[in-house]
């Protein structure tokens, strides 16, 4: 009898520790959910905005003959040429290469290190064809350069560089096309 009142007593205590947890314990999902993360927009990213793809850039400065004309694509690479026409010699450069470590900064800024720059023909190479002296020339305005900033069609112009918004030739508060620039060296291209 004493091991039946003991046994009924530690039951009864057991019994009653469990039912005066003040917590109830967490069941198991039946399946583990998945769950996504947005990354923060200072991680890099690996493409530029889609209606970017194949958009020609321009940087020249309206006064001689020169001008360095830069296509951008979505995924950082770009294809390029630079000419600068004097009398009777040409300077030419047709480029391509990568930007890499693309940031999104904000809603209309995006950050991009230069990683590579090509180029067709090796800069100081001279040649002559048809009475016109060609030299090979670096890409002017990319070469040099390690960090640019592409802005997007809406960005504030009082957020802007001053030195990029003397060469910009658009009207009102806000760009009305994409910039792209290096305050180093310095260089401001336009998509117009």
């Amino acid at each position: 009898m004493k091991k039946s009142l003991l046994f009924i007593c530690l039951l009864a205590l057991t019994v009653g520790l469990l039912g005066c947890s003040s917590q109830p314990q967490p069941q198991a999902p039946a399946s583990t959910p998945q769950v996504s993360v947005t990354p923060p927009s200072s991680e890099a990213k690996t493409v530029l905005p889609a209606d970017l793809e194949q958009t020609e850039f321009s940087f020249s400065s309206g006064v001689g003959g020169w001008r360095t004309q830069l296509t951008l694509h979505a995924d950082g690479t770009f294809t390029g040429d630079y000419t600068d026409y004097d009398s009777n010699e040409t300077y030419l450069s047709e480029f391509s290469g990568k930007f890499v470590d693309i940031r999104e900064i904000d809603e209309n800024t995006y950050r991009l290190t230069l990683d590579t720059l090509t180029y067709q023909k090796q800069p100081d190479t001279e040649w002559e064809e048809d009475g016109i002296r060609y030299i090979a020339a670096e890409a002017n305005g990319i070469s040099g350069g390690k960090t640019f900033t592409l802005c997007l069609p809406g960005t504030p112009l009082a957020l802007l560089p001053d030195e990029l918004t003397d060469w910009y030739r658009g009207n009102g508060d806000t760009l009305d096309c994409y910039a792209l620039y290096e305050s180093d060296l310095p260089a401001y291209f336009f998509a117009w």
